[in-house]
């Protein structure tokens, strides 16, 4: 760094002992249908609302799909009028259960100075679960999606045509999750290995 010579970068630390596939398995196996997954807080929600059309479409087009949304509101997402969408009340009790349920985590975000420095964590609790995972490569993604048969990058929207296509339909069959993948993820982003 051109002002100090001693910098030292913290990685975002994630819970490997509540996000674990094992959870994930458990909750998977007690539903049926396709779970899309999204879970972060309703600053965010801007960032799903620019992929509604491409969620539209696969939640129209995909037989027993819905989108799950974990926050501390509810969403308003006109696109998504009358389809299957399921709110959730963000709790720490609840979210690592709930998101558990689903089979595919998303995280859409657009390409801007401030998503450049955002952290990835929700990619990074999606792939402690073992979700399969479809990100915009943006910010922190680089450093983390370490394995792409965990995850999926699609690239973020440039026009309204092309927001259709955020998330095609191919996507959507769920990957083999990578024991190297969990494993990298456990010993260089777990909390546990953090050294605060």
């Amino acid at each position: 760094a051109p002002y100090c010579s001693n910098v030292h970068i913290v990685p975002t630390a994630i819970d490997c002992q509540r996000f674990s596939p094992a959870s994930r398995l458990a909750e998977a196996a007690a539903r049926p249908g396709f779970v899309i997954g999204w879970t972060g807080t309703a600053g965010n929600f801007r960032y799903l609302e620019s992929i509604a059309p491409a969620l539209a479409r696969v939640l129209r087009e995909v037989p027993g799909a819905s989108l799950l949304v974990i926050a501390e509101r509810e969403p308003q997402l006109p696109a998504l009028a009358g389809l299957p969408v399921t709110f959730v009340r963000w709790s720490p009790a609840v979210e690592a259960t709930t998101l558990a349920g689903a089979d595919v985590g998303i995280m859409p975000l657009e390409d801007s100075e401030w998503t450049r420095g955002k952290c990835s964590f929700k990619m990074l609790q999606y792939m402690a679960l073992g979700l399969p995972t479809v990100v915009s490569p943006v910010g922190s993604f680089s450093a983390l999606a370490f394995d792409r048969a965990l995850t999926r990058a699609i690239g973020p929207r440039r026009s309204r045509k092309q927001s259709r296509t955020w998330m095609p339909i191919e996507v959507m069959a769920p990957a083999r999750v990578s024991s190297a993948a969990l494993r990298q993820l456990s010993g260089s982003w777990a909390a546990s290995q953090s050294w605060l």
